[in-house]
């Protein structure tokens, strides 16, 4: 099926590689104008690139998804440009560094910042 997010505008956090960079590529595929974020640059912005060239619409944005400014910067860029934001995919993660038991507590405060406030900031952030 093709097209089923036609028009659309979304968001991918992590976008850079791995699943975010698959969801990337498969609204982009669907229609949906893309806005890859992610603190990898040179591969989000490769991302970018690639669904441009394939004919679609893509833009990559450096992201920080712990950062509440971050998060107002990414959504008023993408108001900006595109006037809304339709899909949002809150797929910036990190993986354990270590067993919880032998974790730092600055790896520990890390990772929860990454992988459940930065979902919270960006389902929070109005997006129209």
């Amino acid at each position: 099926m093709v097209g089923r997010v036609e028009g659309k505008i979304a968001c991918i956090t992590g976008a850079a590689s791995g699943l975010g960079r698959a969801a990337a590529l498969a609204l982009a595929r669907e229609g949906a104008a893309v806005v890859a974020t992610d603190l990898q640059a040179d591969k989000g912005a490769d991302l970018a690139g690639e669904i441009e060239a394939a004919g679609g619409r893509a833009m990559f944005l450096p992201h920080d998804v712990t950062s509440e400014n971050a998060w107002e910067g990414v959504i008023g860029e993408i108001r900006s440009r595109f006037g809304r934001l339709d899909v949002l995919v809150n797929n910036a993660g990190i993986g354990l560094s270590a067993p919880v038991v032998e974790m730092s507590l600055e790896a520990w405060r890390r990772q929860m910042a990454v992988n459940v406030d930065g979902v919270s900031w960006g389902s929070s952030t109005p997006c129209r």
